[in-house]
């Protein structure tokens, strides 16, 4: 397995660096067929919308939990008391909260509730795509590619992964609106991405590469609302908060010198380019849609990137990718992969820019094509896995809540995994579980001292007493 992630960083790293090597003398040419191509953003709702049907997993409960107690004295304190989890994200949490207020506790509400928020950030791709200068097919593949990408899963089927969903909605939709010279509607968007979720503060730096001169003074009030929201944060946190360590220590603080560049420069590319599970065999489908990848990806290395915009695509990805740097070691399982969601909007606009730019123009729609059946075959591959996940899952809540029906005993649940062949499972949830899908009153789960003892037993992958 180690083998194959190396190939994939090392395929990648040719790709990137051929178009890179390129960028340099690039000479615009004629645009392939700029027709209507808007129903090629009819892909995404068709590969992702059978995801309502999964159970929910992990930290899904919990954030589910909080908000259906949520009141409106709270809000408040979102925004002046020092959160618990070392973040600064209040509009998440209040996102949850107006959720819960028509979603309930129905799972299919709650994905459906994340798939329009995904659906919004393919169009705003789309129309960045557009204001940047791409033809129509081009910009709508790269707001598919966006859409279908592999490690859409984690962020968008994990109702946990809310605060990337919204963050990136209102990166994006300040991106849309600086590009149009709406500056003050664009600063409004931008303080709530900000409060969203701390991916929001490379916004400065996306401001200047999306445009095609960099409009520094234009740039500088976003920079000066993003230090105070950040200085803000400091303080309220009494730090940088953040992922903590095993010793309590915030996980950006750790830097390593090696790991970073291995990060960024290795397994970035190689899980944009290749994002599959590799935790459960590939089925012959995926296997035939790596090829015509392959070949999608080899012509783009081959002859695409004549144009200065790709190496702006480029750096767009890995800014986005900066304050992550820490979590960008994403193993074979893709663990973590949320994380790339505002990155990847950068490496879709990269390839629908090269795309367009491929010297044969009949070899232009091809690789577009190639590269988006690719992605979709990823993207299903990984959601089979996280849909078998979720389902042990629920077999395991439902196991534990017949044990309680019909009686007042309390429960201990021993050694849950936190993750599943790359899914989060349930550290965190059974007692959320068990109280938002089984009306089970959330006190009668307790760490010892209980009346029965359930354990994970990870050969059979259920709960047995």
């Amino acid at each position: 397995m180690r083998g194959i992630i190396n190939l994939e960083a090392a395929f990648a790293l040719l790709v990137v660096g051929g178009i890179a090597f390129r960028v340099a003398s690039a000479q615009r040419d004629e645009r392939a067929n700029d027709g209507k191509w808007l129903f090629l953003l009819v892909i995404i709702p068709a590969a992702l919308l059978w995801t309502v049907t999964i159970p929910l997993v992990s930290d899904d409960f919990v954030h589910i939990g909080y908000a259906l107690r949520f009141t409106p004295d709270k809000i408040k304190g979102l925004f002046t008391i020092p959160a618990g989890d070392h973040f600064f994200r209040p509009l998440g949490y209040l996102s949850y909260a107006l959720d819960a207020r028509w979603a309930g506790n129905n799972p299919g509400l709650w994905h459906l509730a994340a798939l329009l928020i995904h659906f919004a950030n393919c169009v705003l791709v789309y129309v960045i795509a557009r204001q940047t200068g791409l033809a129509r097919f081009f910009a709508a593949a790269a707001a598919v590619i966006f859409g279908i990408h592999g490690s859409r899963p984690e962020v968008v089927t994990w109702i946990a992964c809310r605060f990337d969903l919204i963050a990136t909605l209102f990166v994006l939709a300040t991106l849309v609106l600086f590009l149009r010279g709406a500056y003050w509607i664009a600063l409004a968007t931008a303080f709530l991405a900000l409060i969203s979720k701390e991916a929001a503060y490379v916004l400065p730096v996306l401001l200047l590469l999306v445009t095609n001169k960099p409009l520094w003074r234009r740039v500088i009030p976003f920079a000066v609302l993003t230090a105070a929201v950040f200085l803000y944060r400091w303080h309220l946190l009494s730090g940088i908060g953040g992922y903590q360590t095993v010793s309590n220590t915030p996980a950006i603080l750790n830097f390593n010198i090696w790991r970073t560049v291995t990060a960024l420069l290795l397994r970035l590319w190689a899980t944009l380019f290749f994002p599959i599970n590799w935790s459960e065999s590939p089925q012959w489908w995926l296997w035939f849609a790596l090829g015509v990848g392959m070949v999608g990806y080899a012509l783009v290395g081959w002859s695409g990137g004549r144009e200065r915009r790709t190496m702006a695509f480029l750096l767009f990805t890995l800014v986005a990718a900066l304050p992550v740097q820490q979590l960008l070691l994403i193993g074979a399982d893709l663990e973590k992969s949320r994380v790339l969601y505002l990155p990847s909007v950068g490496f879709a606009l990269f390839l629908g820019a090269v795309c367009e730019t491929l010297r044969k123009t009949n070899w232009r729609v091809p690789a577009a094509i190639a590269i988006m059946v690719f992605q979709t075959a990823c993207l299903e591959h990984n959601l089979l896995v996280w849909r078998g996940v979720a389902e042990v899952a629920r077999q395991a809540c439902d196991s534990v809540a017949a044990s309680l029906a019909n009686n007042s005993k309390t429960v201990t649940v021993l050694d849950l995994p936190n993750v599943l062949r790359g899914v989060y499972f349930f550290h965190k949830g059974m007692p959320d579980c068990l109280e938002i899908g089984h009306g089970i009153d959330i006190r009668r789960v307790r760490e010892d001292g209980a009346d029965l003892v359930f354990r994970w037993d990870p050969a059979s992958e259920t709960v047995k007493r």
